[in-house]
């Protein structure tokens, strides 16, 4: 899944201040203050698979020949496209009675017409994931702001691509509001 154009940030450096209760006037910490609670939201959403955040994605996947395919995040706001994979590495739409979004909130997934899909092809979907402004778990917002208060208060700088500490609290909020993609074998 690749993000198409910027992420919004959940949790803003004044909202995480009032939160903390640092003096809001006082903006010497905001660049790492930003940094932190980027890296925080970035965790928890990769540890959730709840986009905090409304965002324009692309995913690509490997056709089956299940007619059932569920997205690796929710919730998913809408479907743009979905686009197959032709012998000569190009893309072309399938016309959008092809395929319908199901349980977009919960569970969403595709699911594809008979014939829609080539086995082997690459599929891909153009789509809008996340919640709306404050609509998501409020777990969600508490660990990130959690995760980047516990690094600031410890001095931890977070790199790119480092791995970094999460803590049993921020580990249980997380845990409460996880997205697990529904498993169904046999299924065609």
């Amino acid at each position: 899944m690749k993000a198409v154009g910027e992420v919004p940030a959940a949790v803003t450096a004044a909202a995480f201040k009032r939160a903390v209760h640092i003096i809001e006037g006082v903006t010497d910490d905001d660049p790492l203050i930003t940094d932190l609670l980027r890296a925080a939201q970035d965790t928890v959403e990769a540890g959730t698979r709840r986009p905090m955040t409304p965002r324009a994605v692309l995913i690509e996947w490997r056709a089956t020949s299940w007619a059932r395919w569920w997205f690796p995040v929710a919730p998913v706001v809408s479907v743009a496209s979905v686009s197959l994979q032709q012998g000569d590495g190009s893309f072309v739409a399938l016309a959008p009675e092809a395929w319908r979004l199901e349980m977009a909130a919960d569970e969403p997934s595709l699911v594809f017409a008979d014939g829609a899909l080539v086995a082997g092809r690459v599929v891909r979907v153009a789509c809008s994931v996340g919640y709306a402004d404050g609509a998501g778990p409020h777990q969600l917002r508490q660990a990130t702001i959690l995760l980047a208060k516990e690094w600031m208060d410890a001095g931890i700088a977070v790199e790119a691509g480092q791995g970094v500490p999460i803590s049993f609290g921020a580990r249980a909020l997380m845990r409460q509001v996880k997205y697990v993609r529904p498993a169904e074998f046999g299924v065609a």
